[in-house]
């Protein structure tokens, strides 16, 4: 792949959907939508990284994507209040 080739990575979580768009070292947050009863909020949406979380009555998804290395590095994180 080519330095700046830009690409489309989504991610599906229990909160919603994220699609994030990858060009060179930088990463955008392209688009993002809540499930029923979860309400989005975005941290940062470019282009050092992108933090988007989903937050629901019972439980919170959360997810962190920055390149590293040349790499997407994605983590999702899965909270629920029904431990």
């Amino acid at each position: 792949m080519a330095p700046d080739e830009e690409y489309f990575e989504s991610r599906q979580l229990v909160g919603g959907w994220v699609q994030l768009r990858i060009s060179g070292a930088n990463v955008y947050l392209e688009a993002a939508v809540a499930e029923p009863g979860f309400t989005i909020d975005v941290e940062h949406n470019g282009p050092e990284n992108v933090e988007v979380e989903f937050k629901g009555e019972s439980h919170d998804s959360k997810l962190h994507a920055r390149v590293k290395d040349g790499k997407l590095d994605i983590k999702i994180e899965e909270d629920s209040e029904d431990d």
